[in-house]
């Protein structure tokens, strides 16, 4: 399986990943280098090779996705850290 990283508005392929989560990691680096604008020009596709292709998110809802999965990250690693 992949997760697309695609440019909605210009219908290019940005960059594939393993995972969801390396995904939004992806996503939530750029937001913060380029702003949250930027970012929502941006939609997540899942690949399995076997079914039509499905966005998982996209725009605002892609950067809200990929601030709480930053912000969920960090409570995991405090909590390991204990």
């Amino acid at each position: 399986m992949i997760i697309a990283l695609w440019d909605i508005e210009t219908g290019t392929l940005v960059d594939e990943y393993r995972s969801e989560t390396a995904a939004l990691t992806a996503v939530y680096q750029v937001v913060q280098t380029h702003g949250e604008r930027y970012a929502e020009t941006f939609a997540l596709v899942r690949d399995d090779g076997v079914h039509a292709p499905r966005t998982i998110s996209a725009g605002s809802d892609l950067v809200a996705r990929a601030r709480q999965s930053h912000d969920q990250s960090q409570r995991d690693r405090l909590a390991s850290a204990r």
